[in-house]
């Protein structure tokens, strides 16, 4: 099933921008906001199948089946620069397998081959890891917003890179503030 709706928000998401010649905020395929497109094609086809892999690999040997180490050497940027190639040719809003698959080759990689002896920061990165993921989750679109509602009142829009490529990494520490603080609570 987890499969089935990962591929069909590929599929779903392709037919709309494809077929649906998208323009601006809207969508001909649909007659509506694109924006509601992609919040319902994120839970549903891709939130959702990433929660059911979850479930599938703790109940299954997928950590049993171990991959040899030049598959990891070599998957890792391998599937970074597929996941850059697509954005560079489709665009930022387009869904990428080279990212979706890395997802999956790095789960398998940390369930493989766990830091258990790592000392302190292996210790206090598996700490933000249990206790912040699912805050970080959630929180981060609110702090997109807020921080892309700041730039485009206060900046002009800039290809080159500037403050505007900043803020993914302010998402991230705000998000993670806020989840450090849900955390220690």
């Amino acid at each position: 099933a987890a499969g089935a709706l990962l591929a069909g928000g590929l599929i779903l998401y392709d037919i709309c921008v494809i077929g649906g010649k998208t323009t601006g905020l809207t969508t001909s395929f649909f007659a509506g906001p694109i924006d509601t497109l992609l919040l319902f094609r994120n839970f549903f086809f891709f939130g959702l199948p990433f929660f059911l892999f979850g479930k599938l690999i703790r109940h299954s040997n997928f950590a049993q089946k171990p991959l040899p180490n030049l598959a990891y050497a070599l998957g890792i940027p391998g599937l970074c620069a597929l996941a850059l190639v697509e954005q560079y040719y489709w665009g930022v809003l387009e869904l990428y397998c080279g990212s979706i698959l890395l997802a999956f080759l790095l789960m398998h990689l940390a369930l493989c081959h766990p830091l258990s002896q790592g000392g302190t920061l292996v210790g206090l990165l598996g700490w933000l890891g249990q206790n912040t993921s699912l805050t970080i989750y959630i929180v981060h679109i609110y702090f997109l917003d807020l921080f892309r509602d700041q730039y485009w009142a206060n900046f002009s829009w800039q290809y080159e890179p500037g403050i505007y490529h900043l803020i993914p990494i302010g998402v991230f520490l705000a998000s993670l503030l806020v989840g450090v603080a849900v955390g220690l609570a």
